[in-house]
């Protein structure tokens, strides 16, 4: 935080500075600070209305991935079912042999 965002705090909040501060910090990659009728203020480009939205929004996205998973489960035991052969891949790196 700099000293501009301790300013405002302080004519704005003065007996709640430490409170106000971890609240600011918490959301100061979605504020902005403006000069307002030769005054510093905080500005926000996104409603409230969008910032509450957005957990909602990745909910949606979580639940709509969910039978990708289920189809992917159940090709897989297809293949197995018709005996075809699948490609296994083995995400471990083995260890490099060291000569000596």
């Amino acid at each position: 935080m700099g000293y501009r965002d301790i300013d405002i705090i302080k004519l704005k909040f003065p007996n709640h500075l430490f409170i106000m501060i971890g609240k600011v910090q918490k959301i100061k990659n979605k504020i902005t600070i403006e000069k307002l009728n030769d005054e510093d203020v905080f500005v926000a480009y996104k409603s409230l209305m969008k910032l509450q939205f957005r957990p909602f929004w990745y909910l949606i996205l979580y639940v709509s991935s969910i039978p990708i998973f289920i189809s992917n489960n159940l090709l897989v035991m297809l293949f197995n079912k018709l005996h075809w052969k699948l490609i296994v891949v083995d995400a471990v790196i083995p260890p490099k042999n060291k000569r000596m």
